[in-house]
This record gives structure tokens, C-alpha cells and sequence, in this order.
């Protein structure tokens, strides 16, 4: 089976008669230089893909942690222990018994996730939003038409 993974991951592989050659995405032209290094590093540019959780300073430290571990999928769910050998029996999310309990589960799919979402956009006054997955919940308050401290307080 791995074997045919392997394989199907080498067949999009395009070998050419090119001499090889390496790129930097952090300047011009993607040519490296000290300087662009050091205006890399000065600069907050990310180029990774991952998403980069901003704090908010209106909640405590505790709960900017947890949203940074969710976000990475690193909070102890069903499924994730089971990953890593530590859990056994039924991995189904327990609030609605439908599906596994993952990170995204939890927080996107679940239908008493739906129900929370629904309640707290009505607690803020926001039009209701619909969320599939985590990146989406972080991001809710950028959707929001309002003044800078009332969008400060959704984000929280």
C-alpha cells in the first residue's frame, strides 16, 4: 500500500533536461541575498501555510492558548488520543453522538456547535454564521461591519 502511495505521488513528478536550480521565496526574482534575509526577519511575513493565530487582549492568557492548541488541532480530543494510542472504546463525539471527535467536529460540525454559534451571533447582534472549520471561526469577526471595539469583543 505504501508502495502504491509512493508511486502515485511520483507520477505528477516532471523531470526535465533543466539544470536544477534553488529559489527564496523572501525576495526579488527569488534571488537570496543577506539583505532580503534581513528584511525577512524584521517583516512579519509568514510564508508557511499554516494559520497564525492573533491574540486577542481582551480574554485571558488560558483561553488565548486553547484557541492557539485548537487551532493547530493539538487539544486532547477522542480522535487524537486515539492516534496516539492512548484511548479506546467509542472515539463518537459525545455532545452529539454522531460523529468522531476531532477538533473540527467539536467546534464545526457537531449540531450542538451549530446551536452555540447560532446563540452567541444573537447575543452579539450579528447576523448568524455558519462555520467549517476553525480557520473560519477565527476569522468571524473580520466579517463584521462595526465599530473597532465591538469587534474586538466578537473576537474574544
Amino acid at each position: 500500500m505504501e508502495w502504491d502511495e509512493l508511486a502515485n505521488l511520483l507520477n505528477v513528478v516532471t523531470i526535465g533536461d533543466d539544470d536544477d536550480k534553488w529559489g527564496w521565496r523572501g525576495g526579488e526574482n527569488n534571488v537570496f541575498s543577506v539583505k532580503n534575509v534581513k528584511e525577512s526577519l524584521i517583516s512579519n511575513n509568514d510564508y508557511t501555510n499554516r494559520y497564525v493565530v492573533k491574540w486577542c487582549k481582551w480574554i485571558p492568557k488560558k483561553c488565548n492558548m486553547f484557541i492557539w492548541r485548537t487551532a493547530m488541532d493539538r487539544i486532547p480530543t477522542k480522535e487524537a488520543l486515539r492516534v496516539r494510542g492512548c484511548g479506546s472504546g467509542d472515539f463518537t463525539c459525545v455532545f452529539c453522538g454522531e460523529g468522531l471527535e476531532t477538533t473540527t467536529h467539536l467546534f464545526c460540525e457537531c449540531i450542538v456547535a451549530a446551536r452555540v454559534w447560532h446563540f452567541i451571533s444573537g447575543w452579539c447582534r450579528t447576523t448568524p454564521f455558519f462555520v467549517f472549520n476553525l480557520k473560519e471561526i477565527l476569522q468571524v469577526h473580520e466579517q463584521q461591519r462595526r465599530k473597532k471595539e465591538e469587534i474586538l469583543a466578537i473576537k474574544g
